[in-house]
């Protein structure tokens, strides 16, 4: 499962993986910029919106990779996000979405 793959590294770690005839779910916040690599590797690849910000759009890709492939073998959190500051200046919420990104 490979976290912002529209563009950079994302993108060609993501093509990389798919050329040596690996299975991955692919992630973008907009899914029609990822929409040709899946195309592309049909039986391979299954592309999905993730806006990482989001707890609900996160537990929904994790589902859906799960009932797709039966397992999570390597995350590469690739999208851009981190938390910086002490807890009680960031908030909880963005705590846990940056914790739940750790696993």
């Amino acid at each position: 499962m490979i976290t912002g793959t529209s563009t950079g590294l994302g993108r060609a770690l993501a093509e990389a993986v798919l050329e040596h005839g690996d299975r991955a779910v692919i992630t973008a916040r907009k899914p029609e910029q990822i929409e040709a690599l899946v195309a592309r590797y049909p039986d391979r690849a299954l592309g999905l919106r993730l806006d990482i910000t989001e707890l609900s759009e996160v537990e929904a890709a994790v589902k859906q990779a799960m009932t797709t492939f039966g397992r999570i073998d390597v995350l590469v959190n690739n999208a851009g996000y981190g938390v910086t500051g002490g807890i009680e200046e960031v908030g909880l919420d963005l705590v846990l979405v940056e914790s739940l990104m750790q696993f």
